[in-house]
């Protein structure tokens, strides 16, 4: 495995903590309430909710922005009767909802020790950046709580002006020229499929996919490298 000389770590936040799913079965509930429609099957089908396993797959819900996500729930009212307004703005709550949920309750679960982690990364020299679907409030705070909101360089969210969705390049290409390197320098840590694209797309030093997040071997078998824990990163990288 070669080193990475000036890297930057470009890393979707579901590979370092994943969202209690609770929170979107709340979520779903607010809809089906407000509606007084049996919406939940086909709404967790929609976002690539495993109802039999309780869990998230790869699918919107894993890859998409907020607004990818408010747009397809949108569409599914609409298609079971609501009006567009009235549906855009169920959408809109329900996903509102859930991000206030993750707040209130720290709805944070880490898949590895993300201080130690990143702590490594910065001794190797690294520049670390976040590149994640999410929602700025939500991802800033989970950051804040898992104790590395020092250690990030920079952080590109879903609801950010001026960004485009994975697996468009453009947000890894955004990322490497504000921090001052160049795209084969860097490389993209993802666990969806979207993120192993854009590394592509952009032209990145390598594309990591991780199993210890959303995806499986299946999901991730473009990735230039693939991992069974995001934990192995630094020694693979930069200690062997």
């Amino acid at each position: 495995m070669k080193r990475i000389q000036s890297s930057m770590i470009v890393n979707v936040t579901r590979v370092i903590f994943e969202g209690d799913m609770s929170m979107k079965n709340v979520s779903i509930s607010s809809i089906e309430n407000s509606t007084g429609l049996v919406l939940y099957p086909k709404i967790a089908q929609k976002l690539g909710l495993c109802l039999v396993e309780n869990k998230v797959k790869p699918g919107l819900l894993a890859e998409g922005t907020t607004g990818q996500i408010a747009h397809e729930i949108s569409s599914l009212l609409q298609e079971n009767g609501i009006r567009s307004f009235e549906a855009r703005e169920l959408a809109n709550n329900s996903l509102s909802c859930s991000t206030e949920k993750i707040i209130a309750n720290e709805l944070v679960k880490e898949l590895s020790d993300t201080v130690a982690l990143f702590s490594r990364l910065k001794q190797h020299g690294s520049k670390i950046a976040v590149c994640t679907a999410d929602n700025r409030k939500s991802s800033l705070l989970a950051l804040k709580r898992m104790g590395v909101t020092h250690l990030v360089d920079m952080i590109v969210c879903g609801d950010d002006k001026n960004t485009i969705p994975k697996p468009n390049p453009h947000n890894a290409l955004k990322i490497c020229s504000f921090l001052n390197i160049k795209p084969s320098q860097a490389i993209m840590v993802g666990d969806t499929r979207v993120d192993i694209e854009m590394a592509h797309n952009a032209q990145l030093g390598a594309a990591v996919g991780v199993l210890s997040g959303i995806g499986c071997r299946d999901h991730l078998h473009k990735a230039d490298v693939l991992l069974d824990h995001v934990g192995h990163l630094v020694e693979t990288f930069y200690e062997k």
